[in-house]
């Protein structure tokens, strides 16, 4: 949990007045109902992140290289037409409280120059986005507030600030350290969008998942079953050695030894039905067996998506829900097929990789040279990464290694490693198989690395 307190605002004030006064908003993106994003015209080494989550709100500075799309709905609409493009013109903090004022000047569609003003009140439990028109008179508000109340937040009422009541002097929480939480708190924030706006894949996924785990679970119970019936051979081999004596089968029937002997039927008739029992038994054990590691393989893939929709931005996601639910459009189709998978450069070198198996594919086997070299996380699903060099460094390796293992959630593991030229495709889009290969294990993973991936893009 993030909590600004007022000295610490009065330090984000002080930097966002150095960094973005002066600046144009160009662009405003909603993460979600809660979290927004402002870019700016002159400053773009960072954004501002802006949380109105209800417990603990907040804003900071921070770097965001890749591209998030905004979710459009009403607030998105209000903000585009009443704060984009707007020039920052002054930043305050309001009444020494935990409020931000932001004055802009925005060209109306008349070419007036209109005064707006946008308020953030970082309130735990109360927390607002208030605009203002020049006369302070609200326009818009996230959270408007009962006519009965003290302070009244409604549209074409005045402004008023609440009452500050605060104790100003707990310690300033560090800017880095802050920008640090925020960039956490961003990431969290995606997966949680993420999880909302595909909502029909994620429970897809998961009833899969369950379908798969249940079935595992019959099997077991399939394969115990059988199991007892194995013993139906010797029973079968003992019958048929009473064929004809009386005497012996009557005495191994009566201790026990030989078990569900049907009096109906002939000694030879129970041999072949105890043998018959024991074949279906054996086929039946050869099958589960089959079917049992078939489910556990599924599961793997699955689960392998799951991290795929973690990772993945919009237009990726679109493209994970082509392999389940096709769309019928073939132009759709076609784009897909030829997806662009993602890189880094390192010291000049680009190291590609796919955040989906259909960029996994495209990526090793249109995109890589025979001679680059391949990587991929031992025995399961995951990423295809590939260096674009045929003779790649042990540092390159190591990192090529490290995004394998970043892109299956996982801090420490195994890859193999081989030339694209030994790949081989399997039955399952971004399924492959390895001719030859080698090993490279980590026990961990550089923060470098991780920063190095959030450079990436699309190739």
């Amino acid at each position: 949990m993030i909590k600004v307190n007022l000295s610490t605002l009065n330090d984000i004030k002080n930097e966002l007045v150095n960094k973005v006064k002066t600046s144009f908003i160009s662009n405003i993106t909603l993460v979600n109902n809660c979290d927004l994003i402002f870019s700016f015209s002159h400053y773009r080494e960072e954004k501002l992140f802006v949380s109105l989550n209800h417990q603990s709100p907040f804003l900071s500075l921070i770097k965001i290289e890749e591209s998030i799309h905004t979710l459009t709905n009403n607030l998105n609409d209000v903000l585009r037409k009443e704060i984009k493009d707007s020039k920052i013109i002054d930043i305050e903090q309001v009444n020494n409280d935990r409020i931000l004022k932001f004055t802009l000047s925005k060209i109306s569609e008349t070419f007036d120059k209109e005064i707006k003003y946008l308020i953030f009140e970082f309130v735990p439990h109360k927390p607002n986005l208030i605009i203002l028109n020049k006369d302070e008179i609200v326009i818009f508000a996230t959270h408007y507030t009962d006519i009965n109340k003290e302070r009244i937040v409604k549209q074409k009422f005045i402004y008023e600030a609440p009452i500050n009541n605060l104790n100003n002097n707990e310690p300033s929480i560090e800017l880095e350290k802050l920008k640090l939480c925020a960039s956490n708190y961003l990431k969290e924030s995606k997966l949680i969008r993420q999880k909302e706006k595909n909502k029909e894949l994620f429970t897809f996924v998961n009833r899969r998942l369950k379908i798969l785990t249940n079935k595992i679970k019959n099997l077991q119970l399939d394969i115990e079953k059988a199991n007892e019936k194995l013993i139906y051979k010797e029973y079968g081999d003992m019958c048929y050695l009473y064929t004809y004596d009386e005497e012996s089968l009557q005495r191994d029937i009566q201790n026990g030894a030989i078990k569900d002997y049907d009096l109906s039927l002939t000694p030879i008739d129970n041999t072949n039905r105890y043998f018959k029992i024991y074949k279906k038994a054996k086929t039946t054990l050869a099958l589960a067996k089959e079917e049992i590691n078939k489910a556990y393989q599924d599961i793997e893939y699955f689960n392998h998506i799951k991290i795929q929709i973690e990772n993945a931005g919009d237009d990726d996601i679109n493209e994970i829900k082509n392999i389940f639910f096709p769309t019928k459009d073939k132009k759709k189709k076609l784009s897909f097929s030829k997806s662009s998978p993602y890189f880094i450069n390192y010291k000049s070198t680009k190291i590609a990789f796919g955040k989906t198996d259909i960029q996994n594919n495209e990526l090793t086997f249109n995109k890589a040279n025979p001679n680059y070299h391949f990587f991929h996380v031992k025995n399961i699903p995951g990423a295809h990464v590939v260096i674009f060099n045929d003779n790649p460094s042990n540092d390159e390796k190591i990192i090529a290694s490290e995004i394998c293992l970043i892109l299956s959630k996982l801090s420490s593991g195994e890859v193999d490693t081989t030339q694209i030229k030994n790949v081989r495709k399997g039955t399952r889009i971004g399924q492959v198989f390895l001719k030859k290969e080698t090993s490279i294990y980590l026990r961990d993973i550089r923060q470098e690395t991780i920063e190095l991936l959030e450079t990436a893009k699309r190739m």
